[in-house]
């Protein structure tokens, strides 16, 4: 995946357009397909991806990091 397209994706997450994913982007983005998630799991997703600065967001870079980890 290129830059473009994950800063693409980012801003997708980003639904309040703070230039952070909170807990709250994250409930927003999987009720858009329809999905309610709990808490704990969205919590969690972010503790794994909060690795620069421990915020309890997500940055673009750590979304970024996060991305390209999981890329095969």
């Amino acid at each position: 995946m290129d830059e473009k397209r994950i800063k693409l994706l980012f801003d997708y997450v980003d639904w309040d357009s703070s230039n952070f994913v909170d807990t709250q982007d994250i409930k927003n983005c999987f009720r858009r397909f329809g999905r309610d998630l709990d808490i704990r799991k969205i919590e969690k997703m972010i503790r794994e991806t909060d690795i620069l600065d421990g915020d309890k967001k997500i940055s673009y870079k750590e979304f970024e990091a996060a991305i390209m980890i999981s890329k095969p």
